[in-house]
């Protein structure tokens, strides 16, 4: 909790982008480092996993009943 929200409402003192493009940039990072990586942890994957979600939610993608086949 001490990040707060700070996905989603960037501070902004270093980097000016939107939240959108931040968290594209830490999916990038995570995606580098599992492949630099030795193995696959379990970690790497709910990291990646916690960005995706972030994404979904700064693009405000809640509404899944169009993928139902």
């Amino acid at each position: 909790m001490r990040y707060g929200n700070s996905a989603l409402e960037p501070i902004n003192v270093f980097s000016k982008a939107d939240a959108g493009s931040s968290i594209l940039t830490r999916i990038d990072d995570k995606l580098s480092r599992i492949r630099n990586g030795e193995s696959l942890r379990k970690n790497d994957i709910v990291d990646l996993a916690g960005y995706l979600v972030l994404l979904m939610v700064e693009r405000g993608w809640d509404d899944f009943g169009d993928m139902l086949d």
